[in-house]
């Protein structure tokens, strides 16, 4: 409603159509960019488990070298979102005073942090899983994975 109420005042009638090119070519952008982030932690959801580490299946190593060109690759899609994004972003913030939000979230703020919280929440998965099955297994004491 605000944007409306902006775009449609004298001084910025004449921005509208750069502002809607600038907010659709940003609204793809962040679409795809969530579309890799998604395949990333659903990659990272086996991949960042620290017990694969301890497998002593003959296949361990070769299964970890898969999995960090996999997760390069996805990184790498990510890193160029993200230039892709800063530079429309910035532009639509310097341009038109607008910020582009997410969620509530300023979208800039978002992609510098998505990686880290991702990885935290996966983590606190494991931990409440691993606190369920020792309730199940009816143990009174819970022994809880280290956080690192």
């Amino acid at each position: 409603m605000d944007m409306a109420i902006k775009y449609s005042s004298h001084p910025y009638y004449l921005m509208l159509p750069d502002m809607l090119q600038a907010w659709e070519e940003a609204a793809r952008s962040i679409q795809d960019r969530e579309l890799v982030l998604a395949e990333l932690e659903k990659f990272e959801q086996a991949a960042s488990d620290p017990n694969r580490l301890f497998s002593l299946e003959p296949q361990a190593y070769a299964q970890r070298q898969r999995e960090a060109r996999t997760r390069n690759r996805l990184r790498s899609e990510l890193a160029q979102y993200d230039s892709e994004l800063y530079v429309i972003l910035t532009h639509i913030r310097e341009a038109f005073n607008d910020t582009v939000t997410f969620k509530g979230r300023p979208y800039l703020e978002k992609m510098e942090w998505d990686t880290v919280e991702m990885l935290y929440w996966l983590q606190q998965e494991r931990r409440a899983g691993a606190m369920n099955r020792a309730l199940q297994k009816g143990s009174h004491r819970w022994k809880l994975p280290p956080l690192s």
